[in-house]
């Protein structure tokens, strides 16, 4: 039996409050600063951080020049290989939508080094939503990356690719990694040849065999004939 009518309009108020509170710097800088360390209760305030910073007014208040190496610091911890799995992968898809706004790409370009070095750390996981994480994370900064002329930046960006694609397994990971790479070739003649020479090939190679997702087997394709 569906909602009542009533239920309906409970339903949409309680979507519109939360929606309010995530704009809310005060209530979710309340969170994070004071409940992060309440031991129990992390995941849901990753959780709730999670969705905060798609919001501009969030993403600015914890990716500033002030309080943003304090956020990161907080994040980084989260990916210490000895940190709960869940804890992970929220703290990675975070990193993910700090990207959405100009503010937390900033950070994140900024702070590359720090950041690959903590997606390297848990480079193992077979935990197929942090695998998917993790990619996404690399595809992000290969697109921030797009019009840079940091040659080592984007070097060191595909050598993490390339790492964290050879224990890839998980198809919608594969697929995001693929899309990380062709961005990666597609916009530096320098980087494409420099992949060509890593392990690269072999990983297209790998994602033209996985059957479904068929989106897969036609990127990797796309990216064969980069490879050329």
């Amino acid at each position: 039996m569906g909602l009542s009518y009533q239920s309906q309009i409970d339903n949409c108020s309680v979507s519109r409050l939360f929606d309010s509170l995530l704009n809310d710097v005060t209530f979710v800088s309340f969170m994070v600063n004071w409940l992060w360390c309440v031991p129990g209760v992390l995941f849901p305030v990753l959780d709730i951080l999670r969705l905060a910073v798609k919001t501009k007014v969030v993403n600015e208040h914890f990716c500033n020049g002030k309080d943003g190496p304090q956020s990161l610091q907080f994040l980084v911890s989260c990916l210490a290989p000895e940190a709960p799995v869940a804890n992970q992968m929220l703290a990675l898809r975070i990193i993910c939508n700090m990207f959405v706004h100009k503010p937390g790409e900033t950070l994140m370009v900024d702070n590359h080094d720090q950041i690959i070095s903590a997606i390297m750390r848990c480079k193992t996981s077979a935990n197929k939503n942090t695998q998917s994480a993790a990619s996404t994370v690399l595809l992000n900064f290969a697109v921030a990356y797009g019009n840079s002329v940091d040659v080592e930046a984007k070097s060191q960006c595909l050598s993490a690719a390339v790492t964290v694609a050879a224990g890839l397994k998980e198809p919608e990971a594969m697929f995001r990694m693929l899309v990380c790479l062709g961005t990666l070739m597609a916009t530096d003649r320098n980087t494409a040849e420099l992949a060509k020479v890593m392990e690269v090939p072999d990983f297209v190679a790998r994602c033209k065999n996985v059957p479904e997702p068929q989106k897969v087997k036609e990127c990797a394709g796309f990216l064969q004939k980069l490879l050329k």
